[in-house]
């Protein structure tokens, strides 16, 4: 019985060593795994934890933090960085109906009665039509200078207040758009950058459509602000960084009013450089979203 036991022991012995091999390996690999955990634990700060793989972790965007410097300073910067195509056309980043697709249908115009020969250049950038328009009103009194020296005066106010300066992240940001994203600026900042260059300029509010005749049929054209087309949009609010409540509307636009007859108003559009004549009650819709406001040049310079 015994010699039948050791002969089994003999030719099974291979096996039996190629069994006891394999455990130590194992038996070493998970101690190695168990130690390199214990170090990874102990080597982080206390509170933290190892972070999630990146494609489970949420992605959220931080609110851009207010640009250094001046306000003047961030206009050149904004200009500097955003340098237009070489184009006629104007470099839109999302869609937008052609003017002649928004253009509210008017009875045929009456005899005219006003029409001022105003200068008329297209935008070069998405959201430079007010700076556009004035320039071009100020080119019709005498006074000359580029939208870009106006831009550089009127600033930007990163806290959101077009009253203050340019509201945007750049010129060319998407038209149609809110703060923080692109908007564009009011009258008060306007005039305020004109008179810095020496242009005696008026910034209005509360007018209407008898004041505007007024002014026309005196030979002096107004920059009003309504929205691309004259197309109805819902009116917006936003708390500046000062705490000012700003009414606004998507797709601001400014156009350089030139002229009237019985049946409506003829605006100069700066998308696109057009003309185009709307119904006074198209007018009276769209001007009072943001208050009739209205920007005018009192005098031309001095010969």
């Amino acid at each position: 019985m015994i010699a039948r036991w050791l002969k089994l022991q003999r030719t099974e012995r291979p096996w039996l060593l190629a069994a006891l091999v394999w455990l130590g390996v194992s038996a070493g690999v998970l101690l190695l795994a168990w130690a390199a955990l214990r170090w990874t634990a102990s080597s982080q700060p206390e509170g933290q934890h190892v972070s999630a793989p990146l494609s489970v972790v949420a992605q959220v965007e931080a609110p851009a933090s207010p640009d250094q410097g001046t306000s003047a300073d961030r206009a050149v910067a904004m200009l500097q960085e955003a340098t237009p195509d070489d184009q006629a056309s104007i470099p839109v980043t999302q869609s937008l109906p052609s003017a002649d697709e928004l253009a509210l249908p008017s009875a045929a115009p009456s005899p005219l009665q006003i029409l001022l020969d105003v200068p008329r250049r297209p935008q070069e950038r998405n959201l430079n039509c007010e700076f556009r328009s004035a320039t071009d009103l100020a080119d019709y009194f005498g006074w000359a200078f580029t939208w870009e020296q106006l831009f550089e005066v009127v600033g930007v106010d990163s806290g959101g207040d077009p009253n203050l300066g340019f509201v945007g992240r750049s010129i060319n940001d998407p038209v149609g758009g809110l703060y923080p994203s692109g908007y564009g600026v009011y009258a008060e900042a306007i005039a305020r950058g004109l008179r810095q260059l020496g242009i005696p300029a008026t910034a209005h509010n509360g007018k209407d459509a008898a004041w505007l005749k007024e002014q026309l049929a005196a030979g002096s054209p107004v920059v009003i602000w309504a929205t691309y087309g004259l197309q109805p949009q819902p009116l917006v609010e936003w708390q500046s960084a000062a705490g000012v409540t700003v009414r606004a509307v998507r797709y601001e636009h400014t156009f350089v009013a030139v002229g009237y007859d019985q049946q409506g108003i003829w605006l100069d559009d700066p998308w696109g450089a057009v003309q185009r004549h709307y119904p006074w009650s198209a007018l009276d819709a769209s001007w009072a979203l943001l208050d009739n406001m209205a920007l005018t040049i009192d005098a031309a310079p001095t010969p």
